[in-house]
């Protein structure tokens, strides 16, 4: 709930009404926007704050509903990290932002496409539920985190990447693994 609560007092503050739906597992809080500057901004949490209503949003924020400037995304991804849930996705369906909130870990693994999550195996769907609330990891904490040995860590985070649901950067013992939001 603290996820859509701030959406609605985000709307009134910085622009046209958001419209919300929800399903069993997850919510999506769609809004007309301008096109972002950049997708990936939003899902690594980092785009700057652009108030259409400054005004509103000092009201708002004097009145102690508004958080501060800058801390919206930052506040969504905390909480979510916190609970243990998947990172909220961001998508772009011109001219509609789409804001999608997990409210379970399941809830990630069904996003999937029908195809991919059949071919998962069991181990697979549970890293794949790990993975969704993370941003970048690498094959030694997917190790750890799944109580796997290092091969099978490897083989999944090969198969996650081959799926397009991770991207992988860096070789060696460098190497990470991204997230890839749907």
């Amino acid at each position: 709930m603290f996820g859509l609560r701030h959406l609605r007092l985000s709307t009134l503050c910085h622009g046209r009404p958001a419209s919300r739906a929800s399903a069993s597992e997850r919510a999506k809080v769609t809004k007309v926007a301008t096109s972002p500057k950049t997708l990936e901004l939003l899902q690594s949490f980092s785009a700057p704050m652009l108030s259409r209503n400054p005004v509103l949003h000092y009201v708002f924020s004097r009145m102690g509903m508004a958080e501060e400037r800058g801390l919206g995304l930052k506040s969504l991804k905390l909480r979510a990290t916190q609970v243990g849930l998947p990172l909220p996705g961001f998508t772009w369906e011109a001219p509609y932002l789409i804001l999608t909130l997990y409210r379970s870990t399941v809830s990630a693994e069904r996003t999937l496409a029908r195809e991919t999550l059949a071919s998962l195996s069991k181990a697979e769907r549970s890293g794949w539920q790990w993975l969704a609330t993370k941003d970048t990891i690498t094959s030694a904490e997917y190790t750890a985190a799944m109580e796997v040995p290092n091969r099978t860590a490897l083989n999944h985070l090969k198969r996650f990447t081959r799926l397009g649901l991770l991207q992988r950067t860096g070789s060696g013992p460098a190497t990470q693994y991204k997230v890839i939001r749907q």
